[in-house]
């Protein structure tokens, strides 16, 4: 008789032996992950998120600021998750990078060049009670000139509340914007704001966009007025990054950032960032100390206002100071000169939101190169004194740019839309149309017989450019056949019309195809 114990004890030894014999290469190998942004028709619920997990998913953010979420999955897995049906887009989660800078000793002047200084002294603007966000490497909290206004963050890279600043980027943007008055070190803009850092960038100053609208949630939830972002992506991250920015905008925050630290030496060319691109965001050029264009920064129609960004002094790493070049130091003399127009508001009881004070920061702006906004400065260089001058009249001026002049005449015409709409083809978005009115600024009508010169780009490529002629009602249509998708923006050359000048403003709104 067999004894069934030794054949089972015979048996197992067999396998034990041969699964440790199994060639190595045999074994399965794990698949391929990627992160991803995952944009749904409607806010996504459990069975999403089990969805996610199912297919091998991990998610890394839940967003209610855009319905999407952030998430690691299997490669193999991204087709399964577009088929399903509340899935309207899959994305990959972008990487950006804080613009960097170089460092070397030497004196402050920004502050002084912006017109903050006499704003402390003799207006008593510092702002006050204004909740600024820092969306950086985080901030050195212990700092000797930044622990006072430092009020609290959140740590997406590291996982806690505690966004101390391994990288020093974050805390030099920070000082700028709010490092204390008669400490001994340096003074910021707005040396009375509640800083806040929200770390999306590491010690190495890299970060990805899924905590950047993580981050952009938590400064909605937290009330803050305006955001500071000092790093970019060349890269357009997509439609969920895009909307999280606008629904920032739209719940009452200003989102100001560096326009780029990769403009050609001669200033040609639509090199800006993301996401200072978006129409949603005050994109942020630099100047130096003669109130030239610094020769790194970016240049394109998304470049909004100018601010001193070379041989920049400020709060560093460890109680210090250092000094840096780059847009990401212009993106902070920005936000804490809007910072200080907000406090000027409240102070007179006037009402105040993110549009007044983007209006006032462009129309107080100090004109420089060619006359009205143009690609290297924007509307020119932020102007605290006459900002400040702006908010408390109660009553902004029309048109934009050239140091809040109004109009000089009823002779003036300015172009008051750049219109998108698609057309033809099986879904109705083979062709697009780009349709530019022109106004008398004065009577606000339609300018007729104006020529008016336009290029189109398409992500940042030269598409073409053509001129025509508007119709009575001051309207002119360009049409591209065959239009290829991406994001198409317009930059306005000229418009010319017997007894008009043109103002040389027009709408930089993106529109993506």
């Amino acid at each position: 008789m067999v004894n069934q114990r030794s054949v089972l004890k015979t048996i197992l030894a067999v396998l034990v032996m041969v699964a440790c014999c199994l060639p190595a290469q045999l074994s399965a190998a794990p698949p391929e992950k990627v992160d991803v942004l995952i944009g749904f028709a409607q806010p996504p619920g459990v069975k999403d998120h089990v969805n996610i997990v199912m297919q091998g998913g991990r998610i890394n953010h839940s967003y209610s600021l855009v319905p999407a979420i952030a998430a690691t999955v299997p490669k193999n897995a991204l087709a399964g998750l577009m088929a399903q049906p509340n899935v309207l887009i899959v994305e990959p989660d972008g990487k950006v990078q804080a613009i960097d800078t170089d460092a070397e000793l030497a004196a402050v002047w920004g502050v002084t060049r912006i017109g903050s200084g006499y704003s402390h002294q003799t207006q008593e603007i510092t702002g006050f009670g204004v909740k600024v966000a820092v969306l950086d490497s985080g901030i050195d909290i212990d700092h000797p000139d930044l622990a006072a206004n430092y009020k609290g963050g959140i740590d997406f890279v590291n996982g806690d509340g505690i966004p101390d600043d391994d990288n020093g980027h974050g805390t030099h943007c920070a000082g700028t914007i709010g490092a204390i008055a008669g400490n001994g070190g340096v003074v910021g803009v707005a040396p009375g704001v509640e800083l806040y850092a929200v770390k999306v960038l590491d010690a190495n100053g890299s970060g990805s966009f899924s905590d950047i609208i993580a981050g952009l949630q938590w400064c909605v939830d937290n009330q803050i007025h305006i955001t500071s972002n000092s790093y970019g992506s060349d890269r357009d991250p997509g439609t969920i990054v895009e909307t999280a920015f606008f629904n920032a905008n739209a719940a009452g925050i200003l989102n100001i950032a560096a326009a780029g630290n990769s403009g050609r030496f001669n200033g040609k060319g639509n090199t800006v960032g993301y996401p200072a691109a978006y129409s949603s965001v005050v994109a942020v050029a630099a100047t130096d100390s003669s109130d030239q264009r610094a020769y790194f920064s970016s240049t394109g129609p998304a470049v909004e206002l100018a601010a001193p960004g070379v041989q920049i002094y400020s709060t560093y790493l460890g109680g210090g100071y250092a000094l840096a070049s780059g847009t990401s130091m212009a993106c902070p003399h920005a936000a804490g000169t809007a910072a200080l127009l907000i406090q000027a508001a409240v102070v007179k009881q006037l009402p105040v939101d993110n549009t007044m004070v983007r209006q006032a920061l462009i129309e107080s702006a100090d004109d420089l190169g060619d006359p009205g906004l143009d690609p290297k400065f924007g509307y020119g260089l932020v102007n605290t004194v006459v900002g400040i001058d702006l908010i408390q009249t109660g009553v902004l001026p029309p048109g934009g740019g050239g140091g809040g002049t109004p109009p000089a005449s009823s002779g003036d015409m300015t172009v008051a839309s750049i219109d998108y709409k698609t057309s033809g083809g099986k879904n109705g978005d083979k062709d697009l149309s780009i349709t530019v009115r022109v106004i008398d600024i004065a009577t606000q009508a339609g300018v007729p017989n104006a020529t008016v010169n336009l290029t189109a780009f398409v992500n940042d490529a030269d598409f073409g450019t053509a001129s025509g002629t508007t119709d009575s009602t001051g309207q002119v249509t360009f049409k591209a056949r065959n239009a290829p998708n991406g994001l198409w923006t317009s930059v306005i050359n000229s418009v010319t019309a017997s007894g008009y000048t043109w103002d040389g403003n027009y709408p930089t709104t993106p529109f993506p195809k």
